[in-house]
């Protein structure tokens, strides 16, 4: 989808991926280097400091700790990504059908507009045979100006929709569109506990607050292993001494023949720190069981929507557009025979209008709510 906002979105998780390619290669990178200098017995510089078996091995070592850190800021960028992806095609649908329900709202108001000219002949009709006042005619025109103005208003909203389309396909200014075609109207959804399933599981802002607990979590794990002494028995820490402990010119022992035991007298200082980030951390967790929440709340809120339009639709669309429509036609034959009064078929005209206008505004509405759905769920439904 060509939109300048999901591009830089793009862009970004771009750039995670790749720093976590760099903090990958850049690890096996250095330890290659430093087991080239470990193997390269010069005897002209002092040793260089084994690695702990900690760091590396058994799983979780240091290494795989920084590498789950940096995962989950990629699984973070990537829900972001999701994010905006989500809010901008919601956006689209919705700007489309707002297009779509203003050109076909041009369409019946110009309707409307000829209805008010055949009645205005009429008046006139009948204020040249004496049977009627001038009001009449006035009161016609009064209407036209009204509905006149109604179609610049309309004209004005389509220009507006328009261009907010185009900034969101990323198009230049004054790219012409051609009408919309009216949205086909969204099938059955599935159930209330199907729909928050799916939204607890897909939806991109839970997956960010996830991504940042299980961050989160990671970086305390590293932390205390750096923060807290290490205990070694000797077979802990290993050293590249394949020169040093084999052949003719041996002189030590594979492996230390004396526990180690180094800690580190000043590690309690880092104490603070660490426990501010264990509550940083339940604070991160509290948040996705919000998300959650918000989730649900969303996903109630666009449902009720959508039943509320479809509602609407079905009940203009089966009972009041034709009883309007009989409506006013029955008033405009029964005022050319002088059985009507004039206001009854301005009245019955108007309400025909309005309830035209929100019937097409229903199937607006059933649109917008059914993106604004998908927006909540987090996926296509």
């Amino acid at each position: 989808m060509r939109s300048p906002t999901l591009e830089a979105a793009r862009l970004r998780l771009r750039g995670s991926i790749e720093r976590y390619a760099q903090v990958t290669y850049l690890d096996t990178i250095l330890r290659q280097y430093a087991s080239f200098l470990r193997s390269s017995h010069t005897r002209v510089r002092p040793s260089l400091p084994m690695d702990s078996v900690a760091k590396r091995f058994p799983f979780p070592g240091t290494l795989e700790l920084k590498s789950a850190i940096v995962t989950h800021s990629v699984e973070a960028a990537e829900a972001r990504y999701k994010t905006v992806l989500r809010d901008v095609m919601a956006m689209a649908r919705s700007t489309y059908a707002d297009l779509a329900y203003t050109t076909r709202a041009l369409v019946i108001t110009t309707e409307t507009l000829r209805y008010l000219e055949q009645i205005e002949e009429t008046a006139r009709g009948k204020l040249s045979a004496g049977t009627t006042g001038k009001s009449h005619v006035i009161q016609v025109q009064v209407q036209v100006s009204q509905v006149e103005n109604d179609l610049l208003t309309l004209e004005r909203k389509q220009d507006t929709q328009r261009a907010r389309l185009l900034a969101l396909l990323d198009l230049p200014a004054g790219t012409e569109l051609a009408d919309p075609a009216a949205p086909s109207l969204p099938g059955e959804v599935p159930d209330r506990g199907e729909l928050f399933s799916l939204a607890l599981e897909t939806r991109p802002s839970v997956a960010v607050a996830r991504a940042k607990a299980a961050r989160g979590a990671a970086m305390i794990e590293l932390m205390e292993r750096g923060t807290y002494p290490e205990l070694s028995a000797g077979l802990s820490v290993f050293e590249d001494v394949s020169l040093a402990t084999g052949g003719t010119g041996k002189d030590r022992e594979p492996f230390s023949t004396r526990p180690k035991n180094r800690p580190d007298p000043f590690f309690g200082s880092k104490e603070a720190y660490l426990r501010e980030a264990r509550e940083a951390e339940r604070a991160a967790r509290e948040l996705v069981r919000a998300e959650q929440a918000l989730a649900v709340a969303d996903v109630t809120e666009a449902a009720n929507a959508l039943d509320t339009a479809r509602s609407l639709r079905d009940l203009y669309r089966d009972v009041q557009l034709a009883q309007a429509r009989q409506a006013y036609e029955d008033a405009f034959s029964s005022y050319g025979v002088d059985r009507a009064e004039f206001m009854d078929v301005l009245d019955a005209l108007r309400q025909w209008l309005r309830f035209r206008l929100d019937a097409d505004g229903a199937d607006r509405d059933i649109q917008k709510a059914y993106a604004a759905l998908e927006r909540a769920v987090g996926t296509p439904i």
